[in-house]
This record gives C-alpha cells, sequence and structure tokens, in this order.
C-alpha cells in the first residue's frame, strides 16, 4: 500500500494506493493470473471499510468527524465548507466540465474525471505546504491550534507519553 497526502491538483487529500500481485503458481509449476473479477466486484465494500478505519485511526488522534458521505468517507469537524471547496480544485475542475456539457449523472461526472485528468505532477513538499499554510490564513484557520486541541483531546499513551508529561 501506498500512502498520498495530496491530489493531482496539489490539494489535500489523504487517500491510500494498494497493489495485489495478480499471479498464483499452479501445481504444474506454471504462473498465471487470476480473474479479478471478484475482487474488483467488491470494489466500493473494500472502500467503505478502508475509510471506516481510517475514521476511526482520525478519531483516535483526537479529531472529531462531520459528515458520512459516499461510501464511508467523512470530513474533519470544524472546516467550513468554503475551505472544503476551495482546496477542492480537481472537484470544481470537473463541475465546471459538467456544467458546460450539462452532464448531470454521477457516471458522466466520472467519465470526465478519467478523461480530463492531467499527469501526476512531482511537486516539492514544502512549496505545497507553504501554499496550503497561505490558503488556511486567508481563510482563517489556525490548523496548528486544531492540532493542539485534538492532541490535547487524546489521552496519553505509553511508558515516552508518561515521562514527556513528568
Amino acid at each position: 500500500s501506498f500512502q498520498h497526502g495530496t491530489s493531482r491538483a496539489q490539494d489535500p487529500q489523504l487517500h491510500t494506493h494498494s497493489v495485489i500481485a495478480n499471479a498464483t503458481l499452479r501445481p504444474d509449476g506454471a504462473w498465471r493470473a487470476l480473474h479479478n473479477g471478484k475482487i474488483w466486484s467488491a470494489n466500493m465494500l473494500i472502500g467503505a471499510i478502508y475509510h471506516n478505519e481510517l475514521r476511526h485511526a482520525v478519531e483516535a488522534l483526537g479529531y472529531g468527524i462531520s459528515g458520512g458521505g459516499k461510501n464511508g468517507t467523512f470530513e474533519i469537524a470544524g472546516i467550513d465548507r468554503q475551505t472544503i471547496e476551495a482546496w477542492s480544485i480537481r472537484h470544481q475542475q470537473i463541475r465546471e466540465i459538467a456544467d458546460k456539457l450539462n452532464i448531470t449523472s454521477p457516471e458522466g461526472r466520472h467519465a470526465i474525471a478519467e478523461r480530463s485528468r492531467e499527469a501526476k505532477a512531482v511537486a516539492d513538499p514544502a512549496s505545497v505546504r507553504q501554499a496550503w499554510r497561505a490558503l488556511a490564513a486567508e481563510r482563517g484557520h489556525d490548523f496548528r491550534a486544531m492540532i493542539a486541541q485534538s492532541r490535547e483531546a487524546t489521552p496519553e499513551r505509553g511508558v515516552l507519553a508518561k515521562v514527556r508529561v513528568w
């Protein structure tokens, strides 16, 4: 599994890509690919399980959760809709194309997303964080305070945490 923290448009977007080797060794020693239809048909369920586990991990860090989106997606509480939209450049691009073409179906928007996406860019992480901080400041958000608040809401764990407090 490979964890990424940005979208193609360099917006904050935590997601994980998982790779499964499609190979099996037969009793006669020959390697063959398996038909992956069963795994692919469970894609939505697998995604919902992933989002549920991620949600629990985020809550364990002391963050509040809001909303229950498609397939278990969620948002961190305390971040207003306008800020989420400002950090959703790719979503805005897809919506603009869909509006121009008068496409309203989820399938149509998905097709637009696939056909209009650019190659993944490699961006300097420090520059990306600096841009995020600038947008947060512009929107009046203090994410450092939000992080500190989440840490206060999380019980200290382990010996090192207790020594740190002591």
